[in-house]
């Protein structure tokens, strides 16, 4: 009786270690490094694939993953590469609430983030944000090849001015904040700026996702400055939009506490023309902190364009 439950016990163990090792059972021989002990799960594997007939199905999906031949004996499946994180989310701290290891907030249906923390932008827009900036400052703004800002170097730098903080706050999102130099938004509406005839402007926009006007078409947050402005206009509004409505985006994620608004008031005024007193409705702003926020990085940006090029 002890020897036939030995035998039991013996073949419970083999069967458990050797369950255990998915990925070898489908030939692929790593080594799984874990950062939390077990703790979460970091690694995702092809362990629910299943063989009937001639057909490799994932029980997961309930999907196709392989036609084999049908004289085949023996399968050999290779399992997907296996994802892990190999390090927290480097802005962790602020989320208490979810796990340092999820990704996209558990929710890569909706939200996208390839690096976890992503600055996009053009060439243009490159040379616009470091203008937004002191020369001490910009040193700290480098881009790879694909227009992506490197966070880790501009956080190296220890200023605290209102472009660099609302700069740096973008770059430490989890949301990915994109800056282009266009002629047009993306509902297809042309940057103008008349101003210099006495005329309106519509110099810039940021889209943000779920806005009633100019929503952005995906889940990113698009700053689209006009290219029909000259390259101190283009600094400007770069600040008015990035580092003033998309920062305030950012840091409220509420679309209406990140964009301008008004009431109306009345008042009566001369009017030399006829003579008289007339009625005039004039909107002002109610939105004091971005407007304040606005002023600041606005005028910091035009001091700082002004420097280099005078």
């Amino acid at each position: 009786m002890k020897r036939t439950l030995l035998f039991f016990g013996i073949l419970l163990v083999a069967g458990t270690v050797h369950a255990q090792d998915i990925l070898k059972n489908y030939g692929c021989n790593k080594e799984i490094l874990t950062l939390s002990k077990g703790r979460y799960k970091e690694t995702f594997i092809n362990e629910n694939v299943m063989q009937i007939g001639t057909v490799l199905i994932d029980t997961r999906t309930e999907k196709v993953v392989k036609f084999l031949e049908e004289d085949t004996t023996e399968v050999s499946y290779k399992a997907d590469d296996t994802s892990r994180f190999m390090t927290i989310d480097p802005v962790a701290e602020k989320y208490p609430e979810l796990s340092p290891y999820v990704y996209c907030r558990n929710n890569p249906m909706r939200f996208v983030n390839p690096t976890g923390m992503i600055v996009e932008t053009d060439e243009l827009s490159q040379n616009n944000i470091k203008n937004t900036l002191t020369d001490q400052e910009a040193k700290y703004v480098r881009f790879n090849n694909n227009g992506v800002l490197d966070a880790k170097r501009l956080n190296k730098s220890k200023s605290t001015s209102d472009n660099m903080t609302a700069l740096k706050t973008l770059a430490k999102s989890e949301l990915v904040y994109n800056f282009q130099v266009t002629k047009e938004d993306h509902e297809g509406n042309s940057f103008y700026d008349k101003t210099a005839t006495g005329g309106n402007f519509y110099r810039g926009v940021t889209e943000m996702p779920g806005a009633e006007s100019n929503p952005s078409p995906d889940n990113k947050i698009y700053v689209l400055v006009g290219e029909v402005l000259n390259k101190k206009q283009q600094v400007m509004t770069t600040a008015h939009e990035g580092l003033g409505h998309a920062y305030f985006y950012e840091i409220t994620r509420n679309v209406e506490k990140a964009s301008h608004t008004y009431k109306s008031e009345g008042r009566m005024v001369w009017d030399e023309e006829i003579q008289m007193n007339v009625f005039e409705t004039t909107k002002v702003p109610t939105n004091i902190s971005l407007e304040n926020q606005i002023n600041k990085v606005v005028k910091q940006a035009e001091n700082n364009y002004d420097k280099k090029n005078n």
